[in-house]
């Protein structure tokens, strides 16, 4: 990993704090240079603009979000010890991910993903995230695939979309006055999962 500067460090750990507090259209250079206590020069010697700053801020937080992901899916993998061990943990997972409380961070990652449709700059930093993270559960679901937990004939990197997916799916309901049963979606999640844990079609049971 390349050596960060300790003042670009400083302005990208304080653009993340200020965003984790206020909405990205609230926050300024000002409040950044005021709550940092770095000098404007300094802001525009390490970043391009104050774009930039809140660029690389936003892809820190996205960033945590894959750790998250990816420390989550594996400690599932080496914590279980049966495809039932497995499937349980899932369900837990999805109860985690799904839940109420975590409205706020399936909003900022579609907003996040929107952000970069149509600024390539963005798209770039953001998209090696998004990579990491899909390439992490793709090796994760092939190790489940080999323990004969996870579908065998299924393409390991697709599922590994599809769990994405679903997971920032339920924004749909989020934001609709007349929600569906958030019990109800879980479910279906879980159902789902028991055809995705179940052997193929073809496999010995």
């Amino acid at each position: 990993m390349p050596t960060i500067h300790p003042t670009r460090a400083a302005l990208q750990a304080t653009m993340v704090r200020l965003l984790d507090t206020y909405p990205p259209d609230d926050v300024t250079a000002d409040m950044l240079l005021a709550e940092s206590g770095i000098s404007r020069g300094s802001l525009y010697h390490h970043f391009r603009d104050f774009k930039d700053v809140t660029d690389h801020a936003q892809v820190e937080r996205f960033t945590r979000h894959v750790d998250e992901s990816v420390t989550a899916f594996t400690m599932m993998i080496t914590a279980s010890r049966s495809r039932e061990e497995f499937l349980a943990a899932l369900n837990n997972l999805t109860d985690h991910t799904q839940g109420p409380d975590r409205a706020a961070n399936r909003a900022n990652r579609v907003w996040l993903l929107g952000q970069a449709t149509n600024r390539s700059t963005f798209h770039e930093l953001l998209g090696a995230e998004q990579q990491r993270l899909t390439t992490a559960l793709t090796d994760l679901i092939r190790e489940a695939q080999s323990k004969g937990w996870v579908r065998g004939d299924l393409d390991a990197g697709a599922l590994a979309v599809f769990i994405q997916a679903y997971t920032l799916g339920s924004v749909i309901n989020d934001i609709t006055p007349s929600p569906i049963n958030p019990e109800g979606w879980t479910h279906l999640i879980k159902v789902i999962s028991v055809v995705l844990c179940e052997p193929a079609p073809d496999a010995p049971r």
